[in-house]
């Protein structure tokens, strides 16, 4: 190649197990997920500044491992669809398993294992699931999906510093019975630093079948949702144990805070 002839490394398709530590470079961006993506356990997928990566529709990436994406405030990760006329719910999204969970300090920043800290997720159906662990998110801006993150049993979620933008759901927490995995208490979820922005629900909070302990809200700009928070519960085995909400900005919503049955 000519020294004046300009260069694109990518696009590189990727599916299938991923059963060694792996890194994706900036030389192989974009990645197109043309195949549903597992991440073994014991294995780190690691995602370098700058990355994007584009999924197939219908697809998802799983991760059993470490899952480490962290870009820059100059150069975010991106994770989109890959149909010529993106649309909301495109992709399936990002799924935390069990062993791929965070590790936090007692000020809930981060310490090691799984991590997502300048990314951008947009288009999925769920841009991160997490299950029966925790998962430590930060600067990360969620857009355009149907739910931006959803957790189930988990203890441990930390979402700082994020964006929930034009979701039907920015955090989401089904109640009751069904769902994709059994349905259980949620402990240590800290959303904190964040702004909720025209979404319809910002936060979707099941309680049905479950209660919720030490859920700490705060300093977070919730602004032009349907409904800010929205705690949905009813009469039958609803409870929270400690849920503290402070120092929320609520502006221009229909309903900035609702709160069903709940026993205390």
């Amino acid at each position: 190649i000519a020294w004046y002839e300009s260069y694109t490394p990518g696009p590189t398709d990727v599916s299938g197990v991923i059963s060694s530590n792996t890194t994706w470079s900036t030389s192989g961006s974009p990645y197109i997920v043309t195949g549903n993506i597992l991440v073994s356990e014991n294995v780190t997928l690691t995602i370098e500044a700058g990355v994007t990566v584009q999924v197939n529709l219908d697809l998802y990436i799983k991760v059993e491992g470490t899952f480490t994406a962290v870009g820059t405030g100059w150069s975010y990760i991106t994770f989109g669809s890959n149909a010529a006329s993106p649309a909301e719910g495109d992709w399936v999204g990002i799924k935390i398993r069990p062993s791929a969970g965070s590790i936090y300090d007692s000020n809930y920043d981060y310490v090691s294992g799984s991590q997502l800290k300048y990314v951008q997720i947009k288009n999925a159906s769920t841009g991160l699931y997490v299950y029966n662990t925790g998962i430590h998110v930060s600067y990360t801006d969620f857009i355009n999906n149907n739910n931006a993150v959803e957790i189930t049993s988990t203890d441990g979620v930390i979402i700082d510093n994020c964006l929930f933008s034009e979701n039907d759901y920015g955090v989401y927490a089904k109640g009751g019975y069904g769902g994709e995995e059994p349905q259980s208490n949620i402990l240590n979820t800290i959303i904190r630093n964040s702004s909720f922005l025209n979404n319809s629900q910002g936060t979707y909070l099941g309680t049905n079948q479950r209660y919720w302990e030490n859920l700490k809200i705060y300093n977070n700009l919730i602004k032009g949702n349907y409904t800010g928070i929205n705690f949905a519960g009813s009469t039958f085995g609803s409870g929270i144990v400690s849920v503290n909400i402070y120092n929320n900005i609520f502006i221009d919503n229909n309903t900035s805070l609702q709160v069903n049955n709940l026993f205390y």
